[in-house]
């Protein structure tokens, strides 16, 4: 039965960053502008080494936040770290987490709230991120990534689903915070690519429902091209030995010796060096790819990053 009753009075932003002042200001300023505003926004600097910090202190002096603001340094240690100090950090019931780079619209913190409300206890609320399509070149390639799972499956999901853990984007989610004081981000993952889902299947284990709100949008302002979105790829393959070690009973989807898919990657080099110069170039100029063109290099670079790991050497 849905509960009619609010469970949650306050919401805290938690957002961990790394050398991204621009996007990040225009986070802030969005933030000021929330039909609902936070009743406190956090930010830990995860160890920029531009001015980041310089320009955080400065703008905590300067600008008149219309919510409290708390503002936490740490040295570089990746975004699990960073996250799980900012919920100690916490005052509120509930925490919503944003990327630096993800900005959100007027009414996103209020459609968090309202669905948290209308769901009950036990449930975290995912929501809609696009790109930030008037700042960015949006290609085919990146159409895709947001719609089919490489980065966001937002195709494969409708509006008020129950989605799987690999669905725990902290981008944009909300969760009550005494579900991530028991299962906190674990900070054996030094740098992104699952830090997230592997809390995500964590919770999905106690019965945790992850529930999607397309209406609590947010806009990604993270300029991206096949190759840099590529290197993205072998970061989450080399990260993937931690998750596996976490939960081996995973393996089966996510290590290339065990998945057939993911073995049909190995040993095609040549064909993808050969190849994917002519992929960047048709993206460049908006010309659309089969599916399983963006798979297969998808693909190849994940099990890069993974076999790389595995001899601890750089591919």
């Amino acid at each position: 039965m849905i509960n009619q009753q609010p469970c949650y009075a306050s919401i805290s932003v938690v957002i961990p960053t790394y050398n991204r002042w621009e996007c990040l200001n225009a986070t802030l300023e969005a933030l000021c502008k929330q039909d609902r505003l936070p009743d406190e926004v956090i930010i830990i600097d995860d160890g920029s080494t531009d001015d980041t910090w310089a320009n955080l202190q400065e703008w905590e002096s300067a600008s008149a936040h219309p919510f409290r603001l708390a503002l936490y340094t740490q040295e570089n240690a990746g975004p699990a770290k960073a996250r799980n100090l900012g919920v100690r950090q916490s005052r509120s019931d509930l925490i919503a987490f944003l990327g630096d780079d993800t900005i959100p619209g007027h009414d996103w913190l209020q459609k968090h709230l309202d669905m948290q409300n209308s769901l009950g206890p036990d449930a975290v609320v995912v929501g809609y991120t696009d790109w930030d399509h008037a700042t960015m070149r949006v290609t085919p390639f990146l159409r895709y990534i947001n719609g089919r799972g490489a980065q966001f499956k937002y195709d494969l999901m409708s509006d008020g689903d129950e989605v799987p853990f690999s669905c725990f984007y902290t981008s944009n989610l909300s969760v009550p915070r005494e579900l991530l004081l028991a299962e906190p981000f674990d900070e054996s993952f030094g740098v992104y690519g699952w830090e997230d889902a592997e809390v995500g299947y964590r919770l999905i284990a106690r019965g945790v429902r992850i529930v999607y709100c397309k209406s609590a949008c947010t806009r990604h302002r993270h300029p991206t091209t096949v190759a840099t979105f590529m290197r993205r790829q072998f970061v989450v393959g080399r990260s993937c030995p931690t998750l596996l070690k976490l939960h081996p009973e995973l393996s089966a989807l996510y290590y290339y010796k065990k998945s057939a898919l993911m073995m049909s990657f190995v040993g095609v080099g040549y064909f993808g060096r050969l190849f994917l110069p002519v992929v960047r170039l048709l993206d460049y100029c908006y010309i659309p790819q089969p599916r399983i063109v963006y798979l297969f290099f998808l693909g190849w670079y994940y099990v890069r990053g993974l076999r790389s790991a595995e001899s601890d050497t750089s591919v």
